[in-house]
């Protein structure tokens, strides 16, 4: 993910400018003269080749990069994890309401188990499309943190790490 950063800019400069004035009154013989050649207003520029503020600055930047990269990512797999963990959720809620099924059918047991288990399904539903939102949320966030040259790769690739096989069919 580091990799796919806009480029740094190269032009980043680290300038003091000093601005100072003068006035030559009384130092020679100004008489004749026009009256703009007795002051002077200068602006001197003083640019390091190494800069401690620019590459204390570099520094915190790289690392705000490296933090936010690092959260995106770590919030991208947490989402797939708890989606994961809702599709399972969704398997079991299921058999157990068609479990709950057939025994009310039989008579064995009260429609209430089989509704509490509907409510589960239910919830469960409603669990899948709020971390499959956060799925895509993240992805998007991490491909926009790359610049507009990599980042259809980099979504396509997480697109593919987000994927889930089709119920019923297995991955060969």
């Amino acid at each position: 993910m580091l990799n796919c950063y806009p480029e740094k800019s190269k032009f980043k400069l680290d300038i003091d400018l000093v601005a100072g004035m003068k006035s030559s009154y009384d130092q020679y013989d100004t008489e004749g003269w026009p009256e703009i050649s007795e002051h002077y207003v200068g602006i001197v520029g003083k640019m390091p080749l190494y800069s401690s503020t620019e590459l204390s600055r570099e520094r915190q930047w790289e690392y705000q990069r490296r933090t936010a990269t690092a959260t995106a990512v770590a919030e991208f797999v947490d989402s797939m994890a708890n989606r994961n963990h809702a599709y399972r959720m969704m398997g079991l809620y299921l058999s157990l309401e068609a479990r709950s099924q057939a025994r009310v059918k039989e008579g064995v047991a009260n429609i209430s188990e089989q509704v509490a288990y509907l409510e589960s399904v239910a919830t469960t539903q409603r669990d899948i499309l709020k971390f499959e939102a956060k799925v895509t949320e993240h992805r998007l966030a991490l491909a926009a943190m790359c610049d507009d040259g990599k980042a259809p790769d980099i979504n396509t690739y997480l697109k593919q790490l987000a994927w889930l096989p089709p119920a019923g069919k297995q991955e060969n």
